[in-house]
């Protein structure tokens, strides 16, 4: 299979980079390389799944949104555990990251005479930051609007509803990456780099996704999709050259 061409460099953002590498494991499936012993929970996880989607299925036949809003709610602890493992497995490259960083991140915590490493995760600002549930669903229901209602109102709306959203909730990627989207139709390849290049750190960050319309694999892919455009300062102009659109994971 032909390889497509790379949205990050090494020397243009090595966090972002390092990131991206640890995670494809898990993009492409290849469990076997992190731990012989991830694959079972895994693969149980994804039955799991399966067999909810089963039900839904059957719950509401002709209500495609009811099923996604249900399966939404249910696969909350999947995402949970999801993120866990992304946490887990990536934990060494981010303590070795953060050491050439001047220890960002990194915490230790003794235990007798043993030292042991400690390593924060990069959400919330490493954690030092908490996020109010009010501002949290102000966020939400801003970002809603402006997918939802921005093909009506036109992209101008939809930005300052997106703006509005990041400014509530700065943690999560999925509205940075709408606005880079906005951005590359606006022709602003700049802006459009800078918010697509934040949404993929976040979204790697977490190793789940907020918005639950589309599977982590496939935020990250599309978002790779934009990042790569911007930097090539080029948007298709009509409906058809977007879906042709996509990279090899």
């Amino acid at each position: 299979m032909p390889s497509s061409p790379s949205s990050l460099s090494p020397t243009e953002n090595p966090y972002l980079h390092t990131l991206l590498e640890s995670s494809r494991p898990f993009l492409r499936g290849e469990l076997e390389s992190i731990d012989k012993d991830l694959q079972i929970p895994c693969r149980r996880i994804a039955l799991c799944r399966r067999r909810r989607i089963g039900i839904l299925r059957k719950q509401f036949p002709n209500n495609s949104m009811a099923r996604r809003w249900e399966a939404r709610a249910m696969d909350e602890s999947v995402s949970r555990m999801g993120a866990i493992y992304s946490l887990i497995v990536r934990r060494r490259v981010l303590i070795e990251q953060r050491k050439k960083n001047g220890q960002e991140g990194v915490g230790l915590l003794y235990k007798g005479d043993e030292e042991i490493e400690l390593v924060f995760p990069q959400v919330f600002d490493n954690c030092t930051r908490v996020l109010d549930a009010e501002e949290q669903n102000e966020a939400r229901e801003l970002y809603w609007e402006g997918v939802c209602e921005g093909s009506k109102r036109g992209l101008d709306w939809a930005e300052e509803k997106l703006l509005m959203s990041v400014d509530k909730n700065p943690f999560v990627g999925e509205p940075h990456v709408v606005l880079g989207q906005i951005y590359l139709s606006k022709g602003k390849f700049e802006e459009a780099e800078k918010e697509a290049e934040k949404g993929l750190r976040l979204i790697l960050e977490w190793g789940s996704p907020w918005d639950k319309r589309m599977s982590w694999e496939g935020w990250v892919a599309w978002t790779r999709v934009l990042l790569m455009k911007a930097k090539e300062k080029s948007w298709p102009q009509h409906s058809w050259g977007i879906l042709n659109l996509g990279l090899v994971r």
